[in-house]
């Protein structure tokens, strides 16, 4: 037996569209998110290096850089890409 999978095409943000509860704050924290791992992959950072460096440890960073934003505000977030921390 098989199960057939459907998918409905979206347009505009994701979130809405999978029920999240406030779906504009989801789809800020994913770009940011997004934004963080783009700056430690250009500056060539491990993981672990990027953890010391936004005071995380690696568990942490290791579930940001994998999209899983639940645990981080957006405050957070957008501390994480101060460019005065992060120099």
């Amino acid at each position: 037996m098989h199960d057939e999978v459907t998918f409905e095409e979206t347009r505009g943000n994701v979130f809405a569209a999978l029920g999240f509860d406030d779906p504009d704050l989801e789809l800020v924290k994913a770009l940011l998110s997004g934004k963080i791992a783009e700056e430690i992959a250009a500056r060539g950072w491990t993981q672990q290096q990027a953890a010391d460096v936004l005071g995380i440890d690696h568990p942490r960073i290791s579930r940001l850089l994998a999209g899983k934003t639940g645990q981080f505000s957006l405050e957070r977030l957008i501390g994480f890409l101060d460019c005065r921390r992060v120099g």
